[in-house]
């Protein structure tokens, strides 16, 4: 089926986002007007990422690749664990230090720790729902209750003193099985109702507008009650999930032309490899915000660039079978990806 490009556009931007975020933290750099562009728009990008992992793993599921898909993505994970092991070896390594860190996920890596667990959730619950309809309720109601939930724990640990661990909120369950279960339930409906539901381009990115400048005075707000700080409250939570939604929906009635590279592996290269470029360039004495942006960008976007020029010399040259492991369709320009096929049953599930 035809790539969203527009979706691949829209990763690039988040992965760009989550470079500014960890070069600004880790420079401790940045006042007032990066507080509230941080907090009010930089902060949505991982849930919005959690949106469209879920739109995007609707065709998995329904395909019957869920369990070899999310097998990868195990087994990917434990690669780029095993790579960044300096980076977040426990200075006292006791065997539980060690399995927190891999459960809940080292440093960036937490991301792909969640996004397993709420994939995996997500599976269950449809397994056990049976049929499609219960299994939308299902999760419609699950994702109310953890999003919710993780708010409140989030409270929790901001407003008391005596607080919760991050990894009691900031995990799989209560941080990104809502919004994956969103992504699911848009790319479901357009399977079976198709795309005339969706609003118009203009809607879409004028609802997008206020729902930004929302967001902006939320966090401008939260400047003003709390102060400049690295920590900050936790978030309306119906905002922040209307606002990733939104931005899901703009993607979807927005057209981009097929692009000359698959910047969707680009973009996955900048956000695997971003943190050590970043903490590189710092022990060298970079300090620059937006030097540390333009490194952690584009060296790792030229090592995916090596990397797919490889992957087309390669292929002919090795099996089908063996190139899809390598690379799956990253060495295509238009490879297939785990969009939703618009009006159309899928033929299996699992």
């Amino acid at each position: 089926m035809p790539r969203i490009h527009s979706i691949d556009v829209l990763k690039l931007i988040i992965a760009a986002g989550v470079v500014w975020a960890h070069a600004t933290l880790l420079t401790l750099q940045g006042g007032a007007v990066a507080y509230v562009l941080g907090q009010g728009l930089v902060r949505t990008v991982v849930p919005t990422f959690a949106v469209l992992s879920g739109f995007l793993f609707h065709s998995t599921f329904h395909h019957g690749r869920a369990r070899g898909w999310l097998i990868r993505l195990g087994l990917f994970y434990l690669i780029w664990t095993a790579l960044y092991l300096p980076v977040w070896w426990p200075q006292d390594p006791t065997l539980s230090a060690v399995v927190q860190e891999l459960v809940f996920g080292p440093i960036h890596l937490w991301y792909m720790a969640a996004l397993m667990l709420a994939l995996v959730t997500l599976r269950v619950v449809l397994l056990l729902a049976g049929d499609d309809r219960r299994g939308r309720w299902w999760l419609m109601v699950l994702g109310l209750v953890f999003l919710l939930c993780g708010t409140a724990l989030q409270a929790v640990g901001f407003f008391h003193e005596a607080g919760v661990s991050l990894h009691a909120w900031r995990n799989g369950m209560f941080f990104e099985f809502p919004f994956v279960v969103i992504g699911y339930l848009v790319a479901d409906r357009i399977r079976r109702r198709g795309t005339d539901w969706l609003p118009s381009a203009r809607q879409a990115w004028s609802i997008l507008g206020v729902l930004a400048l929302l967001r902006l005075g939320e966090a401008g707000l939260s400047l003003h009650l709390f102060g400049l700080s690295i920590f900050a409250p936790p978030e309306f939570p119906f905002l922040s999930a209307a606002f990733s939604l939104m931005v899901l929906l703009v993607a979807l009635r927005t057209n981009v032309p097929s692009l000359p590279v698959n910047i969707a592996f680009l973009s996955m290269m900048i956000y695997f490899l971003h943190f050590i470029v970043l903490l590189g360039a710092i022990r060298f004495g970079v300090t620059s915000v937006w030097a540390l942006m333009a490194l952690g960008m584009g060296l790792p976007m030229l090592a995916g660039g090596a990397l797919l020029a490889l992957g087309q010399w390669l292929r002919g040259r090795v099996s089908g079978a063996w190139h899809r492991r390598l690379y799956g369709s990253a060495g295509l320009r238009d490879g297939d990806d785990p969009a939703p096929e618009t009006g159309e049953m899928a033929p299996r599930r699992g």
